[in-house]
């Protein structure tokens, strides 16, 4: 995420991440905050915004692992954070 954005709240879930598993909580999100409940998920640009870019730096180093961004928690289902 961009420093200067501010546009949410991010965390690093450092205990279940792994080696090539990385998960990170939104608090927060600008582009679902404030419709809690409404009973439809509200996708995010940040999750495939930085697969991409982790993929970009990787292949600039000569590695072809796939990144994928994928969204278990909604703000927009009732969950208080979006994961």
């Amino acid at each position: 995420m961009n420093p200067w954005e501010r546009g949410w709240i991010g965390e690093y879930l450092e205990g279940v991440s792994k080696t090539d598993e990385h998960y990170v909580r939104i608090h927060e999100n600008y582009e679902c905050w404030g419709f809690e409940n409404i009973g439809a998920t509200i996708a995010s640009h940040f999750g495939p915004e930085n697969a991409g870019g982790l993929k970009g730096f990787e292949i600039l180093k000569g590695l072809e692992r796939d990144w994928n961004a994928i969204e278990t928690k909604y703000i927009g289902l009732g969950d208080s954070y979006c994961e």
